[in-house]
């Protein structure tokens, strides 16, 4: 289910210092999805009903996320990410960007993956709040968590679910 591999948060992807605002909209969602990119590293991934005015949609990783969203398996590991966040909440990030395409793992599953104890009301909140906080869904894919809420809307993360068990 899980590897012990402890993953890199720069991966070279070949972005190659892009800035920007990309998007598409993929009609499974019915939402856009926007990728926030600075120093070639995605800095954030968002669902609005519609693209802002600036997006922009040339972008190598907008044509691979296109392709995900065509129901095609891909591997998005190789992304480059730029991340800030606490140790805590990157052991959990860590933990759940190593699930597979298709799969799903429950809650208490992730939480002793990550080190934390299930039982522990604490450690409980703290994977809670580290997924609800996930700057990058998709690339960390908290919507093949089930038991937690991750970052995009519920109806969001089914459709994720349904398209990957294609």
């Amino acid at each position: 289910m899980f590897t012990n591999v402890h993953l890199t948060w720069v991966i070279n992807s070949g972005m190659n210092g892009a800035t920007g605002v990309y998007g598409f909209t993929p009609d499974i969602l019915e939402h856009a999805v926007e990728i926030g990119i600075a120093s070639g590293r995605v800095i954030d991934v968002s669902f609005p009903r519609s693209l802002s005015g600036d997006t922009q949609d040339n972008h190598p990783l907008v044509d691979h996320l296109v392709t995900y969203f065509s129901g095609e398996q891909v591997t998005l590991a190789e992304v480059d990410i730029a991340l800030t966040v606490d140790r805590d909440t990157r052991r959990v990030l860590e933990t759940v960007r190593e699930i597979s395409y298709g799969e799903t793992v429950e809650a208490e599953a992730l939480l002793r993956s990550a080190g934390f104890d299930p039982e522990e009301p604490a450690d409980r909140s703290t994977v809670s709040t580290a997924l609800s906080k996930n700057p990058v869904p998709i690339l960390i894919p908290d919507h093949r968590v089930r038991g937690f809420n991750g970052a995009p809307p519920s109806e969001i993360s089914r459709r994720l679910r349904a398209l990957e068990q294609n």
